[in-house]
């Protein structure tokens, strides 16, 4: 597994030395140690690291919460505030940037090691779900789809589609909804599956599984428990073992 990357900005420089030395100990990769914003805002931007140390107070110039506000603009990073003041006032500034943890000095090497491995994590977990979120989103029913002679009207958006039953390969049922597949898009209809397959041809659309239903014209291989329309290997139970034997016959 690739090490994290980490930048630190630190501006005692006693501090810095000796962060560097215990995070490369511990396997990660230090792309850069600055004592100040500018630079921290620099090396952000070109390194692209996985993590930012960042300590509060930088001396003269911007400070570490500023740095961490401009870095924060242009890149999501996970960021670690490291710094002397406990104080209500720098804590509730700090809080602004959405910091993945604050660390107040002294602190031990554990709770370091503790806290950049929770930011990875969450950052990386956060990333997952936002990705799901926005799949979710782009594909979510329409609650205003239709179903005539030989098509669905489906609006995704403000959009409109209309599909022709004989462009779709297969259908996935998704509890109340299905999953509707055509060779290059998916669209999600709110309607169960039972229900839409008593619209569909049946000399086309043939049910090979509880959760799916084939186009016959599609189908590439067949199997004793599966179907292959494309790279999708589509299952067969037993309870449709007829099915398949009426699609076999037609197969071959």
């Amino acid at each position: 597994m690739e090490s994290a990357k980490i930048l630190i900005c630190e501006d005692e420089f006693i501090i810095a030395y000796d962060l560097s030395n215990l995070l490369k100990a511990e396997g990660y990769d230090v792309v850069g140690s600055v004592d100040n914003g500018l630079d921290a805002v620099r090396i952000a931007n070109e390194k692209k690291p996985d993590l930012i140390l960042m300590d509060i107070n930088l001396g003269t110039g911007m400070n570490g919460i500023e740095a961490a506000s401009i870095i924060r603009e242009s890149a999501d990073i996970p960021l670690i505030f490291i710094t002397a003041y406990s104080n209500r006032a720098v804590f509730d500034q700090a809080k602004s940037v959405l910091p993945n943890a604050y660390l107040v000095k002294p602190f031990t090497e554990q709770n370091l090691v503790a806290a950049i491995e929770m930011a990875l994590y969450n950052f990386e977990h956060q990333k997952k779900v936002n990705s799901v979120e926005e799949q979710m989103e782009r594909h979510k029913p329409a609650q205003n789809d239709y179903l005539i002679k030989n098509y669905f009207l489906i609006k995704t958006g403000n959009k409109l589609n209309t599909i022709s039953f004989t462009d779709v390969q297969y259908l996935e049922a998704e509890g109340s909804y299905t999953e509707i597949y055509t060779d290059q898009m998916k669209f999600i209809i709110s309607r169960n599956l039972q229900n839409i397959l008593k619209l569909l041809p049946k000399e086309s659309f043939i049910r090979t599984h509880r959760s799916f239903a084939v186009n016959s014209h599609y189908i590439d291989n067949i199997k004793e428990f599966s179907i292959t329309i494309g790279n999708k290997s589509i299952p067969c139970s037993r309870s449709y073992r007829e099915n398949l034997k009426q699609i076999k016959r037609g197969f071959y």
